[in-house]
């Protein structure tokens, strides 16, 4: 109840409507994110968790193609600085897009999702569980803005899309012999 402090009534996120609450504390948590500073948060989650607005509390960006995100099971959103830059479709195959226009915030954002995707990919412990992006908003991927930093992550560009590689084994490098 909001008279015995339990929790607050307000506007806390734009756009939301006047029916907002928060725990005690819940509003200094968000003041920190109005303001990204020097290095902005980037966050993957699935499309599906409660935590992602998107689809939910938020309207999604426009679908590129006449394809749109949804909510779906084993959908990853991925969110620069509070905004959605990313959706990567069940099956890890087709990824749409929505990047800043102005720079350096567009090359940030492309840096954090080939980060994030290739984090992703060899995520699994020793059997990593892999991805081949064969579609970026509905074109080759080797010919969208991302390519080069998906390549600066470590996929590689092949005939079929990017291919994610197996991280470096720096234990092993280590052990072997040099001649």
């Amino acid at each position: 109840r909001e008279e015995a402090g339990r929790f607050s009534r307000g506007f806390f996120i734009a756009g939301l409507g006047a029916t907002q609450f928060a725990l005690p504390g819940g509003l200094d948590l968000l003041r920190p994110l109005k303001d990204s500073g020097e290095h902005p948060e980037t966050v993957d989650m699935a499309a599906t968790d409660p935590a992602n607005p998107y689809g939910a509390a938020l309207k999604w960006a426009g679908g590129k193609d006449g394809r749109g995100p949804t909510r779906t099971v084993g959908a990853t959103v991925v969110l620069f600085d509070g905004s959605l830059v990313a959706y990567l479709a069940r099956g890890d195959r087709d990824l749409l897009t929505w990047l800043p226009e102005a720079e350096p915030q567009r090359s940030q954002a492309a840096r954090a999702i080939a980060s994030r995707l290739i984090e992703r990919a060899r995520s699994g412990g020793e059997t990593p569980r892999g991805m081949l992006i064969e579609e970026i908003d509905g074109a080759p991927p080797a010919l969208h803005f991302v390519a080069p930093f998906l390549a600066e992550a470590g996929f590689l560009s092949g005939a079929l899309g990017f291919q994610s590689t197996r991280p470096p084994n720096l234990t092993s490098l280590a052990t072997e012999p040099r001649i």
